[in-house]
């Protein structure tokens, strides 16, 4: 298998879109950070071996957001890629995943990897998330919202007096925090409460 640079292959995608090419789906590829997995899977094809690798887009909460609430721009990029991985004989795309990539964050010790988002960018991630959904009601409202971080195990808002008897009568604003909040941490089964 031929291994692709990120940037050789992201330049591939990004000629393979063309110039009609929606503009946020050229928006996420051009800002998102690739990761490929090489050799995730393997295959004998009438012309031959195939090695199959996974591409993981890393995007701002916004543009996850967008991707999550117009599924045609994340066909058109699965498309994309596909189309371009498989320029090189015996390869092929078997996964694109979409992943939120918080703000880097500084720290000091060289062995350790970075701190995990602090719980305000995480309020305004899952605030930019849910206006880019659409949901500019309940994004507003998350704003006023706290990030309890104390117990790993859960993503906890503590809500302002005022919107939480309202906000838990909701079951489709409850439902729209819990997916975007799972799909921000990338844990499907991640517990979210609102206090």
């Amino acid at each position: 298998m031929t291994a692709w640079d990120c940037e050789e292959l992201r330049g591939a995608v990004l000629r393979g879109l063309g110039e009609h090419a929606d503009g946020r789906v050229r928006d996420a590829l051009a800002r998102g950070m690739l990761a490929i997995v090489p050799g995730v899977a393997r295959w004998d094809a009438s012309a031959g071996p195939v090695d199959a690798c996974d591409v993981i887009v890393a995007v701002d909460a916004a543009t996850l957001g967008v991707l999550r609430a117009v599924p045609h721009l994340t066909d058109a990029l699965v498309s994309a890629f596909a189309a371009a991985v498989t320029t090189r004989p015996g390869e092929a795309l078997r996964d694109l995943s979409f992943r939120w990539a918080p703000p880097a964050a500084s720290h000091t010790g060289y062995r350790d990897g970075p701190p995990p988002p602090r719980p305000e960018v995480l309020r305004d991630a899952l605030a930019d998330y849910l206006a880019a959904t659409g949901d500019d009601v309940l994004a507003t409202a998350v704003r006023t919202f706290v990030v309890d971080d104390a117990d790993p195990e859960v993503f906890a808002l503590v809500v302002p007096l005022a919107v939480r008897s309202s906000l838990l009568r909701d079951a489709a604003s409850i439902d729209a925090l819990t997916r975007a909040a799972r799909d921000l941490l990338g844990d499907a089964r991640k517990r979210v409460r609102v206090r």
